[in-house]
């Protein structure tokens, strides 16, 4: 134990060392014009390396008021730290260790309100302040599922399973803690059902829960499978609907916007836009299916897989805008009118209305990029672009395409 405690912090010494900005980075093209190499302005180390952290770059970041959230980890586990995207310093690192040995700390499925950073870890739900880092309060629950966390302004509903499903509504304010209901059916999984999720959504200033799930669900004949959403009121407590929308069984990839559900049915990769607060079908296309990368924007949908590449797609309509095949990209963001995201470990911005890539880079030092963080400014033009590699992250201004 001793030896390997030796063994990380050489690692940790060795990894500070290599982010030195001790060579010079010039912004360079190849032959097609493309820009693939650019200055970034600080580098900064990240944590430990390779070997150490084989589920790590699964996390996701989050941007707050300048700063980037991010897990990293040390030599006594998992922490989460904060650091301010203009200078690369450490704003905060809190004190709550997460150990090799447990599953990484899914940011992905986290919800943020104002100040308020809620992330599951294993079964136990954390509160913590972005302020400071400090852990406001925890809950443990039963069998909490990265799914199952969802959230309206200061409210957030949680659902726990054991058994059967129930949905807890907490006050992020207060931590006050109300069973809202438990569902009045108990789902056998096994026959009846598949790939139950739920999504919390507001109509008419309500909240509700949205369910899809898989009817007569057989792996043997998918022919006999067939797909249902139902609506839940939760303030009256009452299913308002429960509809045939499909037939087939519906993917795990599930998502809400602006009163409108879209979900991806197999076999036939069929993706869905549906009215929630009709139950109705507006669209299925069968073009483009919906996978875990996704970003809503007005009335475009931007979707990526690796199959499909990364698209636009009208809300409205169902329509393709633009498609990018061959590329899957991976943490897709936005920042004024560009998106920016990972594909084939390199860092990569893309014009959004059109899908032109405007540049594409690799890692410093022959590294590989793995995650992106896009941080707005006070303007436009002001934000940044804090690019992670295993060991390493690395600042970039939204405009470095024009420095010479």
């Amino acid at each position: 134990m001793k030896m390997k405690r030796v063994i990380l912090i050489f690692g940790i010494a060795m990894s500070l060392l290599s982010c030195k900005k001790d060579d010079v980075i010039k912004l360079q093209k190849n032959d097609a014009g493309e820009i693939v190499s650019m200055p970034y302005e600080w580098g900064n180390n990240n944590g430990l390396p390779y070997e150490f952290l084989n589920t790590y770059v699964r996390d996701k970041a989050i941007a707050y008021q300048g700063n980037v959230i991010t897990s990293v980890v040390d030599e006594d586990g998992f922490k989460v730290k904060s650091i301010n995207a203009e200078t690369g310093k450490t704003v905060w690192r809190n004190s709550e260790y997460f150990f090799y040995e447990d599953p990484f700390m899914n940011s992905k499925a986290s919800y943020v309100y104002n100040n308020y950073l809620i992330i599951p870890y294993n079964n136990i739900m954390y509160t913590y302040d972005l302020n400071n880092g400090d852990e406001i309060f925890s809950k443990e629950f039963i069998s909490l599922n990265n799914n199952k966390i969802e959230g309206i302004n200061n409210n957030l509903y949680v659902t726990d399973w054991n058994g059967d499903d129930r949905i807890f509504h907490y006050d992020i304010k207060s931590s006050n803690e109300t069973t809202l209901y438990e569902f009045v059916e108990v789902f056998d999984t096994m026959s009846i059902s598949y790939r139950i999720m739920h999504r919390v959504c507001e109509l008419n200033n309500k909240p509700y829960v949205i369910q899809t799930y898989t009817k007569n669900y057989n792996n043997h004949d998918v022919k006999l499978n067939n797909v249902y959403i139902r609506l839940y009121d939760i303030s009256e407590n009452k299913w308002v609907y429960d509809k045939q929308v499909a037939a087939g069984y519906v993917s795990e990839y599930v998502y809400v916007y602006n009163n409108l559900l879209f979900a991806c049915v197999y076999p036939s990769s069929v993706s869905y836009c549906i009215d929630i607060e009709k139950g109705e079908v507006l669209w299925g296309d069968d073009s483009n299916y919906l996978g875990e990368e996704v970003l809503f924007d007005n009335s475009i949908l931007i979707s990526s897989t690796s199959s499909n590449g990364i698209n636009a797609r009208n809300i409205e309509t169902g329509d393709i805008v633009w498609q990018i095949k061959d590329i899957h990209g991976s943490y897709i963001q936005k920042l004024g009118n560009y998106l920016y995201c990972i594909a084939n470990n390199n860092l990569m911005c893309i014009e959004f209305g059109t899908g032109k890539i405007r540049w594409r880079i690799s890692a410093p030092k022959n590294d590989y990029f793995y995650k992106v963080t896009v941080v707005p400014g006070e303007k436009q033009g002001e934000g940044k672009i804090v690019a992670q590699t295993l060991t390493n992250m690395y600042s970039y201004s939204e405009y470095s395409d024009t420095i010479k």
